[in-house]
């Protein structure tokens, strides 16, 4: 008795499912009836559609069912009468508009193969001859198939021992060529070789979908060489029927079907019959299940249907409808009346114990959702009840990440609780709680605040700037301006119609000139000691210039262009500034949205977004401005000297001022319930004072130390 052969098999699902379609079948030798052999069938489909499918699938199991029942005869092997049979029925697989189908079919009798191929699948034989591996495609020289039969011909051959045949679906030698499959499989032991290629083709992920088997005749005794014999051409009798289905895309997926191998009944193992049981009785009571579905739908639709009708009186159904709907109320009724008194205390008694049951199951689902939302309140509250006390320690020890963090932890465990009344006690204890831990943490004051002066009945006034004591107060669309002395309260109303309309201002630290910048593009230079305005000569290197900002240092002007994401510097002249250049070294700073700039020798970008850039000797360097809480939203002003240590930013949305050092670490947050929409501030550091303008009122705090 020869060794049996070894089969192994691969196979990938592509991600693209319509594109191709793979079956492998594979039918073990039956031990009762060793002379029948084993089936093997690979088979791929490109987009076929549903029924093409579901045809082929239903010609593979013909074929197994057709070949294991016909009995040897002296004329014809089994397997040649079976497709002779199946060749009469393939006009659906074989369709004009159906899929491309590429098939191997074939039967292995102890070393005797008989094969049949449709399409284009891929046969290699692998032998051994003079101690060399020789390769055989056995489509070689093969003609085309008919449109009509799906097996044209069966073909006979032997496998010597240590013979290798390799069957697979087209596109596995697109990515395997025949020199590196002879080397892969004569280089490795078969089983290495298939999960070498099941490897490779899962890491490529391609579209389509790859299968294939390798049968290895183990070696036993001297080679003998394949020798092939081709049989009689089977007659081909069906011709392609005359409408034909459109090709549709697949909507399920690939299936690598393999039925249960040919054993019989009284030798399946008792755990298996069970198995096997079990899911039969599954699958008794899912379409038990689906019946019962679809006649409630029926139902559905058909109380829909008699609504519509009797809505619409359609045919004029509507009275016959309702005398029937009557009829059967009255033989409902007739038919309790007839019962007998024990069977309407059974039915009352059973309607009874029904209601009784639900409400029992409703109650307790009820009052266990209840403990499970009690118990995690409970949990959830003593949780935050540690991290407010952890918090307030983080902040007692000056770790205030850590206190933002634990805080930020609160209000995600509180949005984590059930919306309902004993939720929002919890909350509201919890916000009273916190409230005094996160005003320390974002050390936000109430600060007092004293008005100043009214400016608003002098002049529309949004913007100011303040020099050696005096505020000048303007608006960007007023030719009216206001010189107004803190000390004194003198008010001076001024109008300069040469300069257009001033959008930003900057005072040097000599407090001898304020700078304006138009919105035009051009600046202006006010005269402290004789109160004149009077127009600078300046140009930049963009011809037309989209200026937002400006301030001074060492004399020399810098103006911020968030467009062209760029500072530029100009050198003071006779008449003004010279052209500018860039001052930026690149352009990976995003200075979009920027609002206004200020210098201390380092260079400060505020942007509109809340973010804070600052830059040295033309690059960026990093700053931190997190520790500020709530974050910035459209801030307005920012200011900076070299000679104080602290930054001010303006906030009109959440009307405050922050004080922050040049470091990143947030000092105090001033806001004021008085404020309604601050739009500019000055700071006198000297004095100790921040004036503030709001509305047209002019208020003024006091700086804390």
């Amino acid at each position: 008795m020869r060794e049996p052969f070894a089969l192994y098999e691969f196979f990938i699902e592509g991600r693209r499912r319509a594109e191709s379609h793979v079956l492998l079948h594979i039918t073990e030798q039956n031990p009762h009836d060793e002379t029948k052999g084993a089936l093997f069938v690979v088979c791929e489909i490109k987009h076929g559609t549903i029924a093409q499918i579901e045809h082929l699938q239903k010609m593979i199991d013909d074929i197994e069912s057709g070949y294991y029942e016909t009995d040897q005869t002296s004329k014809k092997h089994p397997f040649e009468q079976t497709l002779e049979f199946i060749n009469h029925r393939t006009h659906h697989i074989l369709q004009k508009d159906a899929g491309e189908v590429d098939c191997f079919v074939g039967i292995i009798e102890d070393n005797t193969i008989y094969f049949s191929i449709h399409g284009e699948p891929r046969a290699l034989l692998m032998y051994q001859e003079q101690k060399s591996w020789q390769t055989v495609d056995l489509l070689e020289g093969r003609t085309n198939d008919t449109d009509d039969t799906i097996f044209c011909k069966v073909t006979k051959g032997t496998l010597a021992d240590d013979d290798l045949l390799f069957i697979a679906t087209p596109e596995v030698t697109e990515v395997f060529p025949l020199e590196e499959l002879q080397q892969l499989f004569t280089s490795h032991t078969p089983k290495k070789s298939i999960e070498t290629i099941q490897n490779h083709f899962e890491q490529i992920k391609d579209d389509l979908s790859f299968g294939g088997l390798l049968i290895h005749q183990p070696k036993k005794k001297k080679h003998l060489h394949e020798k092939k014999e081709s049989l009689t051409i089977i007659p081909q009798h069906n011709t392609p029927p005359p409408n034909r289905p459109q090709k549709t895309e697949l909507p399920r997926p690939e299936t690598n079907y393999r039925p249960r191998p040919q054993t019989s009944k009284s030798t399946e193992p008792l755990w298996n019959r069970i198995l096997i049981g079990i899911g039969k009785n599954l699958v008794i009571i899912v379409m038990g299940i689906a019946l019962t579905i679809k006649k409630f739908l029926w139902w559905i639709g058909r109380q829909f249907l008699v609504l519509f009708l009797i809505a619409t009186n359609h045919g004029n159904q509507r009275q016959t409808i309702i005398e029937e709907y009557r009829q059967g109320m009255r033989q409902k009724k007739q038919y309790i009346e007839e019962l007998s008194l024990l069977s309407k205390l059974l039915f009352l008694g059973t309607i009874v114990l029904i209601c009784v049951l639900s409400g029992s199951v409703i109650f307790m689902n009820k009052k266990k959702e209840q403990e499970t939302v009690v118990a995690y309140q409970t949990e959830v509250t003593s949780i935050i009840q540690e991290k407010q006390q952890e918090a307030e320690a983080s902040l007692l020890y000056g770790n205030e990440s850590k206190a933002l963090r634990l805080l930020e932890e609160i209000q995600s465990l509180l949005a984590s609780l059930p919306v309902d009344s004993e939720t929002i006690r919890i909350t509201k204890e919890v916000t009273d709680q916190t409230e005094n831990i996160t005003k320390k943490l974002q050390k936000i004051e109430e600060t007092p605040v004293t008005l100043v002066e009214n400016i608003s009945q002098y002049a529309k006034t949004s913007h100011m700037a303040y020099i050696n004591g005096l505020l000048f107060l303007y608006d960007n669309n007023e030719k009216e301006h206001v010189l107004f002395h803190p000390g004194t309260h003198i008010v001076e109303t001024k109008k300069y119609d040469t300069i257009s309309s001033m959008i930003d201002s900057y005072v040097p630290k000599e407090d001898d000139e304020i700078f304006f910048l138009t919105n035009e593009d051009t600046i202006a230079s006010w005269d402290e000691e004789t109160k004149s305005m009077e127009q600078k000569d300046i140009t930049y290197p963009q011809e037309k210039g989209s200026i937002r900002a400006m301030a001074t240092y060492n004399r020399n002007l810098y103006t911020l262009d968030p467009i062209q994401n760029q500072i530029y510097k100009h050198t003071p002249t006779v008449t003004g500034f010279t052209k500018g250049t860039p001052w930026l070294q690149s352009n990976e700073a995003d200075l979009t949205s920027a609002v206004d700039i200020a210098i201390d020798g380092q260079v400060y970008v505020l942007k509109q977004s809340g973010e804070l850039l600052v830059f040295e000797r033309g690059k960026q360097s990093s700053f931190n401005s997190a520790s500020i809480q709530p974050p910035l939203e459209e801030p307005q002003e920012i200011w900076a000297r070299y000679e104080y240590d602290n930054i001010y930013i303006l906030e009109p949305r959440n009307k405050r001022i922050i004080e922050m050092t040049k470091q990143g670490s947030l000092i105090r947050q001033y806001t004021s319930s008085q404020w309604n929409n601050p739009s500019s501030m000055a700071v006198d550091p000297e004095k100790g004072l921040i004036y503030v303008l709001d509305e047209g009122n002019l208020y003024s705090i006091e700086i804390k130390d």
